[in-house]
């Protein structure tokens, strides 16, 4: 029998009777009474069903310690090898990996940004976090940029538990596509944590979406990044720009655009106080809004400060998605 450590190091570029002993799929649903497991796998997520070996084959996590038959759910992502019978003789279970990109290495604080399919997300590196290169320990510096990486995520999938580069390491997830939509936010169903969206990229479609406490919302304005935001503040008919993983239909992470308030008169900024007071009409009717510490000001394309704000001149607003802070002031 092959061990898992074998596992590891597999590469898809190529196939071979040997590479097809190697299975990767997203769990349907497992007997451990009948010896079945059957799986969706790639690229079209076809259902397949496979015999298990035994009721003892060994089972383990993607960071090495030991499950059970019993441990694995529904929707983990698996990947398990076969004997020449066809039969499933070890798995490994996959459900908190990610693949991708390593875009940027921080240094102070260290961090670093990775692209997952078409979302980049950003990961401190603490002193916990297992660094590997070829399965050998490393430091971050060590690390390339540009370079394919695996990224091992706590079970909330917030914070990283261990990055690993170099030979076997691909850039993309063998279990789904991640598909980019952009549409309106119609429904959010805490209790299914379902997102209902019409999609409006091609033609109209509404669907379902599922969605997961650690799912990341990011706050933008055409290509302006605003921020995190969080799925409490979501509210029906926001725009919403958004990745989701073909195998479980779920939204790892939603870009939002914040709502705007175009081309108002400035009527006062206080600067001490971070408050702007827009004038909202002919009639006289003004609104005062906090501003953030962190809010963009933005003038011809470039990047300015509070001390760019001028009474009596045009400016356009966006706002926290509770219509209560400033996030964004575009100048002329």
């Amino acid at each position: 029998m092959r061990t898992l450590i074998l596992l590891a190091g597999l590469s898809l570029v190529g196939v071979t009777h040997a590479q097809e002993k190697h299975q990767f799929g997203t769990v349907n649903s497992l007997d451990v009474e009948n010896g079945t497991l059957t799986v969706r796998q790639m690229p079209k997520l076809k259902e397949k069903t496979f015999n298990l070996l035994n009721r003892e084959l060994p089972v383990t996590h993607s960071l090495g310690h030991k499950l059970r038959l019993e441990d694995i759910r529904k929707n983990d992502r698996v990947a398990f090898e076969l004997s020449d019978g066809e039969d499933i003789v070890a798995i490994r279970v996959d459900t908190d990996c990610e693949w991708g990109l390593l875009e940027e290495i921080h240094q102070n604080p260290p961090a670093i940004s990775v692209k997952f399919g078409y979302a980049v997300r950003k990961y401190e590196i603490t002193p916990q976090v297992v660094l590997e290169i070829d399965n050998v320990k490393a430091t971050l510096k060590q690390f390339r940029k540009g370079g394919y990486l695996e990224a091992h995520l706590s079970p909330d999938h917030t914070k990283l538990v261990k990055v690993k580069q170099g030979k076997g390491i691909v850039a993309w997830n063998r279990y789904c596509k991640n598909r980019y939509g952009s549409g309106l936010l119609l429904d959010i169903d805490k209790s299914k944590k379902t997102l209902r969206i019409v999609d409006v990229n091609e033609r109209y479609e509404l669907e379902d979406f599922a969605y997961e406490g650690w799912t990341r919302v990011r706050l933008l304005h055409s290509t302006y990044q605003l921020g995190d935001g969080s799925l409490e503040e979501l509210k029906p008919y926001l725009r919403v720009h958004y990745t989701h993983e073909s195998d479980l239909n779920r939204i790892p992470q939603l870009s939002v655009e914040v709502p705007m308030i175009n081309r108002r008169v400035v009527a006062k900024i206080d600067r001490e106080k971070m408050l702007l007071t827009l004038k909202m009409d002919e009639e006289g009717t003004f609104a005062e809004f906090p501003v953030n510490a962190d809010a963009v000001v933005m003038q011809s394309g470039q990047k300015r400060t509070l001390a760019a704000i001028k009474e009596k001149q045009i400016a356009s607003v966006g706002l926290s998605l509770d219509q209560k802070r400033v996030l964004l002031i575009i100048l002329p």
